[in-house]
């Protein structure tokens, strides 16, 4: 702690909470086609672009008969035929 002369204020000193560390992050892009054979995405964060130019973001549950069962962030569960989706976005750390 600095004190001030003539002061009553007491500053603290900078503390830094957080290590110094490389948070990089990838972003791929593959179509529905490539994700029915990629099993690597079930289970992960993406974002679904549909064909209306919505895009969905959840937690990619399964895959089974061309159908993508996701749910949201709340919970609620999603079923998008492959036939729906253009392209699925996601993330992964990127190499040290």
């Amino acid at each position: 702690m600095n004190k001030f002369p003539n002061s009553s204020v007491i500053i603290p000193k900078r503390v830094s909470l957080h290590k110094t560390t490389t948070l990089g992050k990838r972003i791929f892009r593959i179509s529905p086609e490539q994700a029915l054979t990629n099993t690597e995405i079930v289970g992960k964060e993406l974002n679904l672009v549909l064909k209306n130019s919505t895009v969905f973001f959840g937690i990619l549950v399964n895959i089974e008969n061309a159908v993508f069962l996701c749910k949201n962030m709340v919970g609620k569960k999603f079923e998008f035929a492959a036939s729906e989706i253009r392209e699925i976005v996601y993330d992964r750390p990127a190499p040290n």
